[in-house]
């Protein structure tokens, strides 16, 4: 039998499964079901906040399976769904020359592309790419939230658990659910 984590088992598929980020989930939500949709998003934030998660989600929610080959499909209608989207995590690591070429589609964007930059780094981006972006800041969840999941998860797995060990687990993980 092939191990998961908890992590990656218990990993949100839904907008009402996600832990905190409320505000975001509810403009994005709000975004797909009114189809009144950007051609860019940049999701930025610490580690294990929900960014790819929830990019993920909206991705699902805008009917998109999958898209990863930038260059070759972008010219192209989606096959299934309304729009092509391409999730770009840890989007700070990208050369200038890729931001550049980006750039150029974020000008003039296809109406049925969406991209969904993440990244730890948004200082890193460069502003012509930021001002042409919807930017969403993703907070730290309170202990309370993180202690609440941590329980959840524990009780589905049937694994016994002190209330205060779970509060102990969700303090040091200072807000972030991966770390937790």
């Amino acid at each position: 039998m092939k191990h998961t984590s908890l992590a990656a088992r218990y990993r949100p598929q839904s907008f009402a499964e996600v832990v905190g980020q409320d505000m975001i989930k509810e403009v994005l939500s709000r975004a797909s079901a009114e189809d009144r949709v950007a051609s860019g998003y940049l999701f930025c934030g610490t580690r294990g906040v929900g960014k790819t998660t929830i990019a993920r989600i909206f991705a699902k929610a805008l009917n998109c399976a999958h898209a990863r080959a930038l260059r070759e499909k972008i010219g192209y209608s989606p096959m299934e769904g309304r729009y092509k989207i391409f999730i770009i995590d840890e989007a700070h690591m990208l050369s200038k020359s890729a931001f550049n070429a980006l750039l150029k589609t974020l000008e003039e964007p296809p109406s049925h592309v969406v991209f969904i930059f993440a990244t730890t780094e948004v200082h890193r981006f460069p502003a012509t790419i930021l001002s042409r972006c919807q930017v969403f800041s993703f907070h730290h969840l309170t202990e309370a939230l993180l202690a609440g999941h941590l329980a959840d998860v524990l009780k589905k797995e049937q694994i016994p658990f002190e209330d205060e060990a779970v509060r102990l687990i969700a303090r040091r993980a200072a807000g972030s659910v991966r770390d937790s």
